[in-house]
């Protein structure tokens, strides 16, 4: 039985970021997904950027904005909250 966990505060921003980053870096290759509206344009709308904004901008703002808010992923595929 694998042992899950609980995302509550910064934890839910957190992973909300890392899904909204990765999503777009998918896009940036080439990738859609089947329904809704495109990562990139909610990313640039939560951002305020233009819309005109070039994949690679976007992942790196959504990166800043990770560690603006203090928070890191650890490579080993773990969430370290600081």
């Amino acid at each position: 039985m694998s042992r899950g966990y609980v995302a509550t505060g910064k934890g839910i921003d957190l992973h909300q970021l890392v899904v909204l980053k990765q999503a777009v870096k998918l896009e940036g290759l080439g990738m859609r997904h089947s329904s809704g509206r495109r990562a990139s344009m909610i990313a640039k709308e939560s951002l305020g950027l233009s819309r005109n904004t070039r994949f690679d901008v976007v992942v790196e703002k959504l990166e800043e904005k990770i560690e603006e808010l203090g928070l890191t992923v650890k490579k080993e595929g773990g969430i370290k909250i600081l």
